[in-house]
């Protein structure tokens, strides 16, 4: 019998990371298409200086972060994610299940 592999939706993964918990992730960017990797939480708000995004980034299926690298908010471009790290678990994005996928173990021990 086989064992399951554990997996996480991404909607899991965003109602985990709007808790406020620090999550690390990676991710391609839109402009370069550049992989990025940061440290990050969402809900920091003192870093906030008045207005809104002009747009609806959530529309673009991207997640509003504090990035702790560069002391600065940034976005996430959700459509794009390679991996995450949530309470010290790490979390591989597979395109074809779209699900967050625990890596297998390499069973020839290498």
């Amino acid at each position: 019998m086989t064992k399951a592999t554990p997996a996480m939706s991404m909607s899991d993964f965003i109602k985990a990371a709007r808790s406020g918990k620090i999550f690390a992730c990676s991710f391609v960017k839109r402009g370069d298409g550049e992989p990025r990797m940061m440290v990050c939480r969402t809900g920091v708000k003192v870093h906030l200086r008045g207005g809104s995004l002009p747009y609806n980034a959530a529309a673009h299926n991207l997640l509003t972060v504090w990035d702790f690298t560069v002391n600065g908010y940034r976005q996430i471009n959700l459509d794009w994610m390679l991996w995450i790290k949530v309470a010290g678990k790490l979390w591989m994005w597979n395109e074809e299940e779209q699900l967050f996928l625990e890596p297998e173990e390499n069973s020839d021990g290498a």
